[in-house]
């Protein structure tokens, strides 16, 4: 099984417990509905930053598109009632069709503790204002990761961070490393507002959590001199996001974060390379 489809799979199951989490769902809001991401791109971290690079099978192919529109979204939004891929008015529609284009982080690498104004809109779609309205995501939030940074001796399912404030969650699996980004905003279409969260994850196979700690932080504590290195981790990653009108409180977060864990550790050992 691929990466791409691997990921999928460890969504959907995710999902379910961003829905059982967050069950009070009102259904004026706009837009609403999961917003499900592929992408035949990558992304790449550093200590320091996150970059979504382009995504060459995206419709149009990337630059600046770094995403695609992927078949587990039901976002419903104004012009678009029924959330249905490909109908007229709504995501994929054509000439965009199978996926649409997405535009991520406004195509700017992410500076962690540099603030996300540089980065929104966070989420534009290659279709706005052409077959569909216009949909813009923006990012209030990235994480928050693990509160614990020593990723030595995990076992399957342990999770860590390479730093305290990291946003990025390192669970430890059976054959690698199961990396989530969890975040969260507000999307609107013009006519109505809504908050979303959900996260992006991808895989490093071959590599513990003490592994990827180790390669980016040789001694073992992260120095001045790592944050100004250029090593970085590339991989295929996935995306998928809840927008409704409930404004998650933190301690709701945090137990979704729990969840999410809980799920990528479970459905990972499952999961061939």
């Amino acid at each position: 099984m691929d990466a791409r489809r691997s990921s999928a799979i460890l969504f959907s199951g995710m999902m379910i417990a961003a829905i059982v989490l967050l069950s009070a769902i009102v259904a004026s809001a706009t837009p609403i509905g999961v917003l499900d991401l592929a992408t035949g791109g990558t992304i790449s971290f550093t200590l320091s930053s996150i970059t979504f690079n382009p995504d060459p099978s995206s419709s149009p192919p990337g630059p600046p598109w770094n995403a695609e529109v992927s078949n587990g979204t039901s976002l419903k939004f104004a012009g678009c009632p029924s959330g249905v891929l490909g109908t007229p008015g709504c995501l994929d529609a054509a000439p965009l069709t199978p996926a649409e284009g997405v535009e991520l982080a406004n195509n700017i690498s992410i500076t962690l503790g540099a603030g996300l104004a540089p980065n929104n809109p966070f989420i534009q779609f290659a279709g706005n204002g052409v077959t569909h309205a216009t949909l813009l995501y923006t990012v209030t939030a990235l994480g928050p990761g693990s509160s614990n940074t020593n990723c030595s001796g995990l076992s399957i399912g342990d999770s860590c961070s390479l730093f305290a404030g990291s946003p990025l969650i390192l669970t430890d699996t059976s054959t690698g490393t199961a990396v989530t980004i969890p975040l969260l905003g507000t999307g609107t279409d013009g006519f109505g507002t809504a908050n979303w969260l959900g996260a992006f994850t991808f895989a490093i196979a071959g590599s513990s959590p003490s592994d990827i700690q180790q390669f980016f932080c040789p001694g073992g504590t992260c120095t001045a001199a790592d944050f100004a290195s250029t090593n970085a981790k590339t991989s295929s990653f996935s995306g998928q996001f809840l927008a409704t009108d409930r404004v998650p409180e933190p301690a709701s977060l945090l137990l979704l974060g729990a969840g999410l864990l809980g799920l990528a550790g479970l459905l990972k050992r499952r999961l061939p390379s």
